[in-house]
This record gives C-alpha cells, sequence and structure tokens, in this order.
C-alpha cells in the first residue's frame, strides 16, 4: 500500500496496512533531526521517519514589506495581511510572533473596506505541480495544501485579541466585513492552488485556534453566530474542488464537535490530548465513525520529557485506540518543538509500524 492509499483508506474509515503519519516541526527541530538521522534536508527526514503526507504552498512573491513571518527580522515587519511580526527568542528557539495590529483603531465597515488587503498577484502558484512531483518522486504520496485558510486568527491578529472579542459581542457588522475579505481571498488562492495541482491535492488545511487548555475561548452559541457560517461556506468551496478538509484548533473544542462535523469537515487535528476533555477514545467512541483524527501525541509533557520506552508504548496504545477501523494519522499535537529530543520522534514514528 502507497502512502496516499494508506492515508486514503484511513481518511475512509477503512484499516490500513499500518498507521499513516503526518510531520510539522518548527525549523529547529528539523535541523536537530537532519542531523541526528544524518540525513541532508527534511524531505531525506521525511523519507527516513516514512511520513505519508506531503504539504505544498504557493509562493509569496508580494512586496518585501508585507513579508514577516516569511522572512524574518528582529523588528516589527508586517506579513501579508499587514500584522506586524518580530522574532522572539526563548531558551529553545525562536518564534514569529505578532508585534502590531494595523486594524487596531478601525471605527468603521468603510475603513475596513479602504484597507490594503493582500492580493492574489502576491502569490505563485506555478511551483505547485513541481512540488507534487518532488514529493511523489519514491512513491505516490498524500497531498495537503497546507494554510488554505483562516478566519478569527487572522481577525484578532488585524484587530487585536480583546478588541476582537468586543467587536464579537457589540459591532459584529465590524468582524463580519473583515470575514468577507478574508473568506473571499482565501477561495480564490485555493482554486488557483487546486487547479494548479491538476487533481494530484488531496486535502486542504483550515483552521482557527478556538480552544485554551480549559475551554473555549467563547461561548460556542458566539461562535456559532458569527463564525460558523463563514466556516460552512469555506468548507462548501472545498468540497467542490473534490478535495477532503482538515480543521485546525488546539485546546479543548468538544461543544463544537458536532458543528465541526455538521458543516463538513472530514478530519480534526490536533486533538490536543491534555486539554479538558479531549480524551482519545471518548472522541473515538462518540465521533470516529464520522470523523477521522490527526495528531494526538501529546507535546506538551510525553515528547519533551518522557523516554523512548515509554513514548513506544503510549503511541502504540493511542494508534490502537484511534486507528481501530481506520480514522486515524498519527502526529503530534503540535509542532515538534526544540526542547523535544530527537531520539523520542524517532521512538514516535516507529512505533506506528507496529501499531
Amino acid at each position: 500500500m502507497n502512502s496516499r492509499d494508506r492515508v486514503t483508506t484511513a481518511i475512509n474509515h477503512h484499516q490500513p496496512d499500518r498507521t499513516p503519519k503526518g510531520f510539522f516541526a518548527t525549523a529547529e527541530s528539523t535541523q536537530a533531526l537532519q542531523e541526528f538521522l544524518g540525513v541532508e534536508d527534511q524531505d531525506a527526514v521525511l523519507e527516513k521517519l516514512g511520513v505519508d503526507l506531503r504539504h505544498v504552498e504557493p509562493v509569496f512573491v508580494g512586496p518585501e514589506e508585507r513579508a514577516g513571518g516569511l522572512r524574518q527580522t528582529e523588528k516589527p515587519f508586517a506579513d501579508f495581511w499587514g500584522v506586524g511580526r518580530k522574532l522572539v527568542s526563548n531558551q529553545f528557539g525562536k518564534y514569529s510572533e505578532i508585534a502590531e495590529h494595523p486594524m487596531a483603531g478601525i471605527k468603521t465597515v468603510a475603513e475596513i473596506e479602504t484597507y490594503e488587503w493582500p492580493m492574489q498577484e502576491w502569490f505563485d502558484c506555478s511551483t505547485i505541480s513541481e512540488q507534487i512531483e518532488k514529493a511523489n518522486r519514491s512513491e505516490e504520496r498524500f497531498i495537503n495544501y497546507h494554510r488554505a485558510g483562516k478566519l478569527f486568527e487572522i481577525c484578532w491578529a488585524l484587530r487585536g485579541m480583546e478588541q476582537c472579542m468586543l467587536d464579537m459581542l457589540t459591532q459584529p457588522e465590524l468582524i463580519e466585513a473583515m470575514l468577507k475579505k478574508v473568506i473571499e481571498f482565501y477561495t480564490v488562492l485555493a482554486k488557483r492552488v487546486i487547479q494548479a495541482g491538476a487533481g494530484r491535492i488531496d486535502m486542504v488545511t483550515i483552521g482557527d485556534d478556538i480552544g485554551t487548555q480549559r475551554g473555549m475561548m467563547m461561548s460556542p452559541q458566539l461562535w456559532r453566530s458569527i463564525l460558523k457560517p463563514y466556516l460552512k461556506d469555506m468548507i462548501g468551496v472545498f468540497h467542490d474542488l473534490g478535495v477532503k478538509v482538515m480543521y485546525h484548533s488546539c485546546g479543548s473544542i468538544l461543544p463544537v464537535i458536532p458543528d465541526l462535523i455538521e458543516i463538513g469537515v472530514d478530519i480534526l487535528e490536533p486533538i490536543q490530548t491534555l486539554a479538558e476533555g479531549m480524551v482519545p477514545s471518548f472522541l473515538k467512541d462518540t465521533y470516529g465513525h464520522r470523523l477521522c483524527f490527526h495528531g494526538g501525541v501529546d507535546e506538551q509533557e510525553l515528547l519533551p520529557k518522557g523516554t523512548p520506552e515509554r513514548i513506544r508504548r503510549e503511541v502504540s496504545q493511542l494508534c490502537r485506540v484511534l486507528g481501530e477501523g481506520g480514522g486515524y494519522i498519527m502526529m503530534a499535537a503540535h509542532a515538534f518543538q526544540p526542547d523535544t529530543p530527537c531520539e523520542n520522534i524517532v521512538a514516535m514514528y516507529e512505533s506506528a509500524e507496529v501499531a
């Protein structure tokens, strides 16, 4: 069974020959894995670990002054949405963090309409076919268009978290005006990417972090009234383009999982198992017949602090629970962080071979 068939089988709720594997890591973790495994680049890391998914993305060719988050600098530097970003260091690595909110002071829908929104010509899709061919070099892979869309996260990044939350309650017309611009941009770009893939892109990843360690950032009712309709529209566009949809949210999002299923989410990630109520056995028993899961291996405690033996044991058990009858793609519950030992990451991937 090749990688594409393996993932497709699991997503369609049939048992594959082994648990499919995904991969996501910080740049520092990827570099450490290259050195640990004795290989030259990320592609070789993925081959060595037996990763079944590959990600493709358009190339940013827009103005340099809107390349923040892509061109990393120590000073605030606007990303393509105009959100100021800068590198922030901790003891393990560097992260691109939000430093400025360009719409913090807006008062009217008219100001939103005249804002300098990103343009389609800032993104080059001509390399998508080449990226897919490279991914399929040794065998046919399951291809995912990564970062295909966000809604809430873009609004609060532009507006500021506190102001965005207040707007949702007191000035929803401002948030809705922003959402219309955001969804138009992402759906048009996705059409371009998927068309460039010529039928070889299998899935897109969208999502917003709407959960915390203890529950949702907002009431389920507020999420349903403002964000859910736009998310439904976005998913409908992607399904019409013939791809599966993976929805990302960290944290505990139990109240809206039925809503996500209702509006067409095919795969839920990253299954942050230490967050309130995100228990793998419960999720599988309750939603496993309608939803595939991606992630689930704890990156808060288990991967950075556990022994390889413990990781093999717990990951094998997780693969059996979430993967019974298909419906599971193994990955960490977040990108591998620089404090996670490489031997633990390798142990995690080895576990999927025998689960």
